[in-house]
């Protein structure tokens, strides 16, 4: 008889990711796992048209690979999908591991698990201010550093995220290499644990 998970999926099943889960478990952008996987860099299988990914497999590939799984973390929280795919995209050039929220509920979800070594934090979003986001990120890593962009400097939603300072501040729209020059010199000056979790 099959192991089943509470779902009534057979234990083999769950083992199984698609694309989206497998760039959750790893803390990449989909993108970057699709590419690895059509140019054979990550073990994977195609399923029709859509690629698939065995977790074990994915765990020991990490193993195998640990410069890769220990690259530093940037989660970039914007809801602008252009916004957090260049970003992404930019950040990734640079060794980076990328993980995108376009709310501050995603956000805070992507990071129960997993501390990253920097955030990028947009102030207007629907739902969930990026102010009142960072108030919860601060208190389960009150040492994480952030960068806030916003178009509105000014406003309320700043002394809301002022609250939770300290922070470093860029004002939107933010050139790329502006924000990528920032992050390096962010991760430079932290200081991280064997874990690679800021102190």
């Amino acid at each position: 008889m099959a192991d089943l998970s509470n779902d009534g999926a057979p234990a083999e099943a769950r083992d199984i990711l698609d694309s989206h889960e497998a760039a959750r478990y790893l803390g990449v952008h989909g993108e970057t796992i699709r590419r690895l996987a059509r140019r054979g860099g990550i073990p994977a299988f195609k399923i029709g048209k859509d690629w698939r990914f065995s977790r074990a497999a994915l765990r020991e590939w990490m193993q195998a690979n640990p410069a890769q799984a220990q690259q530093p973390l940037v989660l970039v929280v914007d809801d602008e999908r252009s916004v957090r795919e260049s970003v992404s995209i930019a950040l990734e050039a640079e060794q980076f591991r990328v993980a995108m929220a376009a709310t501050g509920d995603d956000a805070l979800e992507l990071t129960a698990n997993e501390q990253p070594h920097i955030v990028v934090l947009d102030l207007l979003m629907p739902g969930m201010t990026g102010g009142a986001a960072l108030k919860q990120l601060r208190a389960r890593y009150p040492n994480i550093p952030v960068i806030v962009t916003t178009g509105y400097p000014d406003g309320e939603l700043m002394s809301e995220a002022l609250e939770s300072a300290p922070f470093t501040l860029l004002a939107k729209p933010v050139p790329i290499k502006t924000l990528v020059a920032v992050i390096r010199g962010m991760i430079a000056g932290s200081r991280m644990d064997q874990d690679g979790r800021v102190r």
